[in-house]
């Protein structure tokens, strides 16, 4: 397998379902890259944390100066659910890979009212939610929409 998979985590984020996916990417050839809504590590809910790699504002605003990623996962977590769910850019981020039929998948545990409010704004393409999926389920499934899009 090929191309690039961001994964959006904010303070707080759920680290077992992100190091997991990570490891999937890997496995499969591709590579994570981990985004911030600012520079600098981001802190993980049971103390490990992952350095930005890129900013969010490298996709969205009037920085924008990268492509879209083929997949974009959103971290986990009720604290960074909450970071997400109030920032605008992420917003316009999943907009912007709705336009361009890319998915977007959202790693467990759910942030459920962040979902349920861009499933308003996002119109037919549902999201891929991990739920109760393994890890491998999930990613085999997000990783057939990336294909899917090409």
């Amino acid at each position: 397998m090929t191309g690039n998979c961001y994964i959006l985590c904010a303070a707080g984020y759920a680290e077992t379902s992100v190091q997991q996916a990570t490891l999937w990417l890997e496995q499969a050839g591709i590579e994570p890259i981990f985004l911030g809504l600012k520079s600098g590590s981001i802190p993980g809910a049971g103390g490990g944390a992952v350095p930005a790699a890129a900013l969010i504002s490298f996709f969205v605003g009037e920085e924008a100066i990268r492509p879209l990623p083929d997949g974009l996962l959103l971290a986990g977590g009720a604290a960074c659910g909450r970071q997400l769910l109030t920032d605008p850019r992420v917003h316009l981020l999943v907009q912007q890979m709705g336009q361009a039929a890319k998915p977007v998948g959202f790693l467990h545990p759910v942030s459920y009212p962040f979902v349920a409010l861009l499933n308003q704004q996002a119109g037919e393409r549902p999201f891929l939610l991990q739920e109760e999926r393994t890890i491998g389920e999930f990613m085999n499934a997000f990783w057939q929409q990336v294909y899917a899009t090409e």
